[in-house]
């Protein structure tokens, strides 16, 4: 709603006839109140008052305001004109017009005023009346009227008033007048700014270290909020040069004064704040005070990170107090990180140096105390030191430390070793030699003599030796054997030592010993002849492992277990054949045969007619279980016996056992019959299906079912199926799926918006609908036009265009009228109307040429606006022809 202004008018008319050019002159005061409006919700104008109100507390039902003027009306007569003036003259406010000490009421005028303007004659008669909107007020004096009219009358004795007039404010003048409080507020506001920053500005000390930082933040955020000031630009948005409530000019130059002091001796401070810290912690270090010394070289630092005299100080501190680590950590940040001067570098090399020879000197006396890796630690320690740190070289000092604590450590190792031979305790012999190895290729710089060690090792070979030769003779030929085995690998391993032929003889004796045992256990384990057949084949395996002399127990034993093996299988296999197992009876006669096929043993001759025996029941037991698998037509089951049945016959040459093989061969024909039956079963279930199709009009499917049972037939032509059935039904519902299929292609036409081609597709289903008599199927045919009406807009109008082409103008006008009922967006038919009007007008014409064009035109459209091209075209053209 547009808030509108309560009207005090007070009107003094004064009439001026002039007698030249001025036809009309009135002056008359006015005035406006402007209050908040309820109701109005927040239009510019109770932005205003809302503002003023949230501003000082008050509410907006309160605050009001008048804005007075003297309105100034003149009529100016020319030749055949008569200008019409309008201004506003003397404008003065009063009311709620002063905010927080400043005058308002330059931000208090409306931006538009919206008004009726009546011309008349003197005796109130109406010429003319003219509504103008949203006239900008604007001007000195306010020119909100100046417009020229046409003189018709010509008379002279005019009269013109101003009614209805609204004062409109935007929402500009309520963003400028509420940025204007906003400035004023934020002035009011600056006072307490000011008076606080001249407040911690005193309290500021620049000898003060310990709260230094937070003075040079104090001074900052002071800084910021001075910054903050200057933009606002009071002196110039507020005029305080006519008039300054809080004095601002005045503090705020003087703020800016005592604020650039104090940041002055501030960040002097700062600057210089390492030096000062350094040269405090030298007076505590005269007096003793370590300490406070060490604090204050640390918080010079922080002042200053490559300051190199803090550093080199608390170095000295650190290496002083034994924390190597940190004075070395530090005296290698001065050397290799800072840029030191001169004396401080000299100094800082001295110390470095100091703490390289204090670190050698700790690696000897730990390498005196048996603590060899903390010593070469501490080397390496030193090492590092040296060859990192800037100005410093590693020299024979080092070399001659590493050297010391690496032999001495080598030494201890032989040592070791040498006792645990003494012990017997070979595998930690072994152990500390390998590892003692390890040892001096690593450090082969400082250890240059193998020939100690070489005599551990010739030591531990020689022991090895003499423990195998005593287990040999107490015949505990495996114990031995590791003994000898180790030694070899000694001697293998090591050139140093060269492997003795007596070490060769005693392996290779101690390992035919080995084997002999392992033939005599196999032996000892005879009536249980897979156990003893296993331990055969080990003792054989460890032979050929070795390379070993065949035993002449070795052959006699294998087929002593072979017998043995062979007559066990035999006998379990008659009693299981006497029970009727005989599955398992087959089993045990297949392996007798395995072993009487492989190895020269007493034969029985009863084998192979009982396995045959065996083999043969099987076959007729699976026989059985076939021809009940046909009965429960399980056909993948009973081909399986089949195939079983079959194969054993191969097998175990059961061919020429006639009644065998009839048996087999009823059960194939059983089989076939089953299959024959069950796909007459499967045939006649997909003409059903499609006879079930047809009956639901499917033609479709119905043709796919009936196709699906003609392939299948085919593929199974030994069952000698009759498809006269399938092939009558099939030609009987051809013409339904072709009709159907040729519907499908329309609605894929469709889909895909190809619109020449759907109605080409669907003349060419509805001709094989009619030509085919599609109708005797039961099918029912919607005609063309009744579908295409049905379709989507766009479609429609593709067809009210294909129409058109073809001159039919009917269908086009047709189809044009169900767009209008489906409300589809008339300027899409523009072209299309103008062309159907153009054309129905020239055939009305050659018609009736006297005809009345806008009743005939009404004819085609109903009077319809949607026709609004289709008329226009056709009148235009009709008037073309006349």
């Amino acid at each position: 709603m547009r808030t509108i202004y309560t009207l005090l008018l007070t009107a003094i008319s004064l009439g001026v006839f002039s007698q030249s050019m001025i036809a009309f002159e009135e002056t008359r005061p006015e005035s406006y109140l402007v209050k908040y409006e309820a109701g109005d919700g927040m239009t510019p104008g109770n932005r205003i008052i809302k503002r003023y109100a949230d501003g000082k507390g008050v509410s907006v039902y309160t605050v009001r305001y008048t804005f007075s003027y003297k309105q100034k009306l003149q009529i100016v007569t020319k030749p055949g004109k008569v200008e019409f003036l309008a201004t506003l003259e003397d404008v003065n406010y009063s009311g709620d017009i002063v905010y927080k000490g400043f005058q308002i009421s330059g931000y208090l005028l409306p931006r538009t005023v919206s008004y009726k303007m009546n011309w008349m004659t003197t005796s109130l008669i109406p010429i003319k009346s003219f509504d103008f909107n949203n006239v900008e007020i604007a001007g000195t004096p306010i020119t909100f009227l100046n417009y020229i009219e046409n003189d018709t009358t010509g008379a002279t004795n005019y009269k013109m008033e101003i009614v209805n007039k609204v004062f409109k404010y935007s929402d500009a003048d309520a963003k400028a007048f509420e940025d204007y409080l906003q400035m004023i507020d934020e002035y009011q506001a600056s006072d307490v700014k000011m008076q606080k920053a001249f407040l911690d500005i005193e309290k500021i000390n620049p000898n003060d270290l310990d709260r230094i930082h937070e003075y040079k933040s104090v001074i900052d955020n002071i800084e910021i909020m001075i910054n903050d000031l200057n933009a606002w630009n009071f002196p110039a948005g507020l005029n305080l040069t006519a008039g300054d409530p809080i004095n601002f000019m005045n503090k705020f130059s003087d703020l800016k004064q005592i604020h650039n002091q104090a940041k002055t001796d501030v960040y002097y401070t700062l600057n210089n704040l390492h030096q000062i810290y350094y040269n405090r912690g030298l007076e505590m270090l005269v007096n003793g005070k370590t300490g406070e010394a060490e604090a204050l070289f640390n918080k010079s630092i922080n002042a200053n990170m490559i300051f190199a005299p803090a550093h080199y100080q608390l170095a000295k501190i650190y290496y002083n107090q034994g924390k190597f680590a940190d004075a070395t950590d530090r005296v290698r940040d001065i050397l290799n990180k800072l840029s030191p001067d001169p004396s401080t570098r000299q100094l800082a090399v001295e110390l470095a140096y100091t703490i390289y020879d204090d670190m050698i000197k700790y690696a000897l006396e730990l390498s005196n105390g048996k603590k060899y890796n903390e010593a070469v630690d501490v080397l390496n320690k030193a090492k590092n030191v040296c060859e990192s740190t800037t100005g410093l070289v590693c020299n024979e000092k080092l070399k001659n430390g590493y050297s010391t604590v690496l032999n001495a450590q080598y030494d201890d190792y032989l040592k070791t070793a040498t006792d645990f031979i003494s012990a017997g305790n070979f595998e930690k012999a072994k152990e500390t030699i390998k590892n003692t190895k390890f040892f001096v290729k690593s450090n082969s710089a400082y250890i240059t003599q193998i020939e100690p060690l070489n005599q551990v090792e010739t030591n531990l070979y020689n022991m090895l030796i003499y423990y195998g030769n005593n287990s040999s003779k107490a015949k505990k030929y495996t114990e031995a054997l590791g003994y000898y085995d180790q030694a070899g690998e000694i001697c293998s391993s090591n050139p140093a030592i060269p492997c003795t032929e007596e070490l060769n003889q005693n392996i290779f004796s101690t390992k035919t010993n080995i084997y002999l045992d392992m033939l005599k256990e196999a032996r000892a384990k005879m009536a249980d002849p897979v156990q003893a057949e296993y331990l055969f084949f080990q003792a054989k395996n460890y032979q050929e492992m070795n390379k070993l002399a065949v035993s002449d127990q070795a052959a006699k034993l294998i087929l002593d277990i072979k017998q043995k093996q062979y007559d066990d299988f035999f006998k379990a296999g008659f009693n299981l054949l006497e029970q009727k197992n005989y599955d398992e009876a087959l089993k045990n006669f297949e392996k007798a045969s395995v072993i009487e096929l492989s190895y020269e043993i007493k034969t029985n001759s009863k084998l192979k007619p009982n396995l045959t025996k065996a083999a043969k029941n099987i076959c007729i037991k699976n026989i059985e279980s076939g021809t009940a698998k046909v009965q429960v037509n399980d056909l993948k089951a009973a081909r399986e016996y089949y195939t079983l049945v079959k194969n054993m016959i191969t097998q175990y040459e059961m061919q020429a056992d006639l009644e065998l093989e009839k048996m087999a061969t009823d059960l194939k024909n059983k089989i076939f019959s089953q299959e024959c039956r069950n796909k007459q079963a499967e045939y006649d279930k997909k003409v059903a299906d499609a006879i079930a199709q047809i009956k639901e009009s499917s033609y479709i499917i119905a043709e796919n079912y009936l196709n699906e049972a003609l392939d299948f037939a085919a593929k199974n032509s030994e069952c000698e199926i009759s498809t006269k059935d399938a092939e009558n039904k099939r030609s009987e519902i051809l013409p339904g799926s072709v009709y159907q299929k040729l519907g499908q292609k329309v609605d894929k036409h469709l889909e895909y918006d190809q619109f020449k081609e759907a109605i080409e597709a669907y003349q060419e289903f509805e001709r094989h609908y009619y030509t085919n008599n599609v109708a005797v199927l039961g099918i029912k045919h919607m005609g063309f036009h009744e579908f295409f009406k049905q379709t989507s807009a766009p479609m429609i109008n593709y067809a009210a265009n294909y129409y058109l082409d073809k001159n039919d103008y009917k269908n086009s006008l047709d189809y044009m009228k169900e767009l209008e009922r489906k409300t589809y967006n008339k300027k899409n038919t523009k072209n299309s109307q103008t062309t159907l009007g153009t054309r129905l007008a020239i055939e009305d014409f050659k018609k009736n040429a006297g005809a009345n064009p806008k009743q005939l035109v009404v004819n085609y459209t109903n009077g319809s606006k949607y026709f609004s091209y289709l008329s226009k075209a056709y009148l235009k053209q009709w008037k073309k022809l006349q």
